[in-house]
């Protein structure tokens, strides 16, 4: 394809301004997001480059907390939890404003920045509720403190090959609807991850350790999203940021683990099972020396 006579006889520094903004011009015509594809556009974005820009990460400090743990269902592979997760992140436009402390009715929250923090995991409608407050650390810095209680069913992958000696992890998998570039995501060294083995309901069947394991890494959110290259140009204009660092999303796992009482499992089904084994063949060898009354059999029928 032959290039625009005035596009050629550009530097090759300014040839490459000139290509950015021509696209840039293409993205915010008329005052909107649309824009049209010509060959002058196709043409440019093979080669253009987008200067990176960097953001200093907002780091977000996050305590889980296993209120209540319910029914563990192996079968449908899911448990009921009710849990509570405290975030907090430094926020400087509160520091040096003590009348602010305590009183959330003065702040504006839309204002303030959020790093849109979500379970992941969740099994249809889960009921949840949040709340806000400023707190001051021991250093006289501000922080956002944010509390979201969620009560539900949670989705887990368990794993039946060790049956019935199986040991299960519960997994609580928080994400941010924020790119990794703009926060991180770390465990809270003051605050630690606990579970109130007081409240476990299911623990005739199952024991509950007190250990808790965190985990955090990246996944690719919406890795079958096919953009075109114009559109991929469109995301870098806006935001700055690359097209794989767009699509990543930050996860953070917290497992709490049970291991399943075999000795619930001996006494409420194999025994049993045994017994009523046991008891039809010792019916039946009676049934066939006549020793026993045809209604008996009728009995061990109906149960």
């Amino acid at each position: 394809m032959n290039k625009p006579k005035d596009y050629q006889a550009l530097p090759s520094k300014d040839r490459e301004d000139n290509k950015l903004s021509t696209v840039i011009h293409n993205l915010n015509e008329d005052g909107n997001d649309d824009f049209i594809l010509d060959s002058t556009t196709s043409e440019v974005c093979e080669d253009v480059k987008i200067p990176e820009v960097k953001t200093k990460k907002r780091s977000v400090y996050i305590c889980v907390v296993f209120v209540k743990l319910g029914e563990i269902d192996t079968q449908k592979e899911k448990f009921a939890a009710e849990i509570l997760i405290k975030s907090k992140w430094r926020e400087p436009l509160l520091q040096d404003k003590n009348n602010m402390i305590g009183n959330t009715t003065k702040i504006d929250w839309n204002k303030m920045w959020n790093p849109k923090l979500f379970v992941e995991n969740t099994l249809g409608e889960a009921k949840e509720s949040r709340s806000k407050l400023v707190t001051i650390d021991s250093s006289g810095e501000a922080f956002m403190c944010e509390n979201l209680r969620m009560k539900g069913d949670f989705v887990e992958n368990l794993e039946l090959k060790d049956f019935p000696f199986d040991v299960q992890d519960l997994t609580v998998k928080i994400s941010s609807g924020r790119s990794p570039t703009e926060l991180e995501l770390l465990q809270d060294t003051v605050d630690l991850h606990h579970v109130q083995k007081q409240s476990f309901i299911d623990e005739q069947e199952w024991f509950l350790y007190n250990h808790i394991e965190t985990e955090v890494d990246s996944h690719n959110e919406t890795s079958n999203m096919d953009l075109t290259k114009i559109e991929t140009l469109a995301l870098q204009v806006r935001t700055g940021i690359s097209r794989s660092d767009t699509l990543q999303k930050l996860c953070m796992k917290v497992k709490c683990r049970v291991a399943r009482r075999f000795q619930f499992f001996i006494y409420n089904n194999f025994i049993p099972c045994v017994s009523t084994q046991v008891l039809i063949s010792t019916l039946g060898c009676c049934r066939r020396s006549n020793i026993l009354h045809p209604q008996c059999f009728l009995v061990v029928s109906d149960l």
